[in-house]
């Protein structure tokens, strides 16, 4: 009977964390920016999703390969994650919504919205993202994909020069954890 009921619970656990794992999608993230350098000169950074991987996972420990970027469109934040579990391991963007002009039947929308970071101090931004959902006959979803410019700005720190970027973010697929039940 004990086993009966650990199945069910472990049931339960996949079948809602699927619930949740559908508002999680790959996403990729490209940028250039400017900045200056020790000798005051303006140079160009660039930024990509595997460079972003590659710090976030020298913060916290992981290997780059354990790690993914997502966007979880349930908080409208793009993440990096734990591959193996799904564990939010940092907090890149939060986008908060200003403007968004949608078609009738609610498949597209474009949104012109505020970028900010809890982990990046300063940053701020705006992106002008379209958002395509594909629905079926009977009205479910069973698409998601956003694409989109971000345009955001750091401002100088006692060891950081101020930073302005332009870049590209998009979603791929949904997420799925490689096991969800290891903790």
């Amino acid at each position: 009977m004990k086993r009966a009921n650990l199945l069910v619970l472990a049931l339960l656990f996949i079948v809602g964390f699927h619930a949740e794992a559908a508002d999680r999608f790959k996403c990729t993230f490209s940028a250039k920016g400017k900045t200056t350098n020790e000798l005051g000169a303006m140079t160009t950074v660039a930024v990509i999703t595997s460079s972003i991987i590659k710090n976030a996972a020298e913060d916290s420990g992981f290997l780059p390969a354990g790690l993914a970027m997502i966007f979880d469109r349930s908080t409208l934040q793009v993440l990096i994650v734990n591959v193996t579990n799904g564990a939010t391991v940092q907090v890149l963007f939060e986008f908060g919504p200003e403007i968004e002009v949608n078609n009738s039947i609610d498949t597209l929308t474009e949104a012109y919205v505020a970028v900010s970071s809890p982990t990046v101090t300063g940053l701020t931004g705006k992106a002008v993202v379209t958002v395509k959902t594909v629905r079926n006959g009977l009205g479910d979803e069973i698409g998601f994909k956003i694409v989109g410019k971000l345009f955001v700005a750091i401002p100088q720190s006692d060891s950081e020069s101020a930073q302005v970027y332009s870049g590209n973010i998009s979603t791929g697929g949904v997420f799925a954890p490689r096991n969800p039940l290891i903790l």
